[in-house]
């Protein structure tokens, strides 16, 4: 869910709303999906699969669900435990998740901008252009990265190194 939240091509998630029916071996079945995400680009069916716990029967059929999905107009994905936890990522995602209730205006969106278009490139530099706290600047920052207006560079863990750069162009999940 921390994933799903950081994630400014989410429009929104719900876990476990959906069941899907489908045959297996001529015997009716039903699967209840991890989550069901409206994303700008499409809708998905998402489950995780706990790789810590050895299943007696297979978890899920990956291509029986991506059919079953796929007649309601939804994609199916079957995501891995280790691949969601991924690090630095993961810890990211919390860390945004943290800042998600700040308040922005839009006076302090604008001069982070003009901050990034005049070439401040870190959180640090931004934070600096702004003449704001550490605490007020990552408030903004973070926030509109949240919002889907700054991207940071999520493979090392954020700090006010991380490169920023606007999002221009559409938001993909």
């Amino acid at each position: 869910m921390y994933l799903l939240q950081a994630d400014p091509a989410v429009i929104r998630f719900k876990s476990r709303a959906h069941v899907a029916h489908y045959v297996v071996n001529g015997e009716p079945t039903s699967h209840v999906v991890g989550f069901i995400v409206q994303a700008e680009a499409a809708t998905y069916a998402v489950d995780i699969i706990d790789t810590r716990q050895r299943p007696k029967v297979r978890y899920c059929d990956i291509e029986l669900l991506t059919t079953a999905y796929g007649q309601l107009g939804i994609d199916y994905r079957c995501l891995d435990d280790r691949f969601v936890h991924l690090e630095p990522r993961f810890k990211n995602a919390v860390e945004l998740n943290r800042w998600k209730n700040a308040p922005l205006n839009l006076a302090s969106e604008l001069s982070i901008i003009e901050a990034i278009s005049n070439g401040a490139n870190t959180v640090g530099k931004v934070i600096q252009a702004i003449g704001a706290t550490e605490v007020a600047g990552l408030a903004h920052v973070y926030g509109l990265v949240l919002k889907g207006k700054l991207r940071l560079s999520m493979g090392q863990p954020l700090s006010v190194n991380t490169s920023v750069r606007l999002v221009t162009g559409k938001k993909t999940l």
